[in-house]
């Protein structure tokens, strides 16, 4: 869902609506999107700790999980239609799993957006104006620090393209690539 708030857009950099719409179509392109709309911990986690239940007949029943997962935003629909076979295959592949696992997936997951966003548009600044919420252009004040300190993606953003341009600045490196 995009929301568009005047009031918003209008404090910000010319550049923030423009990499919001872009982000929301590479989350659409890659389907993250769905991925993105659950909420890893307070959503995901218990279905997944109840279908690794429901799947090793820890005596959870299916109008349990069912309960569960029509609580989590419509998913329920679908429940009909699995086919728990294969998810149990998938879940003895997938293994044991942690909370800390879901929430480092959605952090790969959004870090490679942006990543994706960076390479497209060049617009290394705007992005992280959009990250960060700072208009980089207009503040004096803002410190390297201040940026760190102000989203967890922008130090895997940075380190990205202090990469690229290292890349860059070594030919030997871009003839390999090319």
């Amino acid at each position: 869902q995009i929301i568009f708030d005047e009031s918003y857009y209008h404090r910000m950099p010319p550049s923030h609506l423009f990499h919001g719409l872009l982000l929301k179509f590479w989350e659409i392109k890659t389907k993250f999107q769905v991925y993105f709309l659950i909420d890893p911990i307070k959503e995901l986690w218990p279905l997944m700790t109840l279908l690794v239940d429901f799947i090793g007949e820890k005596k959870i029943s299916r109008d349990v999980l069912s309960a569960t997962v029509h609580n989590s935003k419509g998913l329920g629909d679908f429940l009909d239609k699995i086919d728990f076979k294969k998810v149990s295959y998938h879940l003895n592949e997938l293994g044991t799993f942690r909370q800390s696992d879901f929430l480092k997936t959605y952090f790969a997951m959004q870090t490679h957006l942006y990543r994706i966003v960076a390479a497209e548009t060049l617009d290394i600044v705007g992005l992280l104006e959009f990250i960060t919420g700072y208009n980089l252009i207009d503040s004096r004040d803002i410190t390297l620090h201040d940026l760190f300190k102000s989203s967890r993606y922008f130090q895997p953003l940075f380190k990205f393209v202090l990469h690229l341009e290292a890349e860059i600045d070594n030919p030997q490196a871009m003839d390999m690539a090319l």
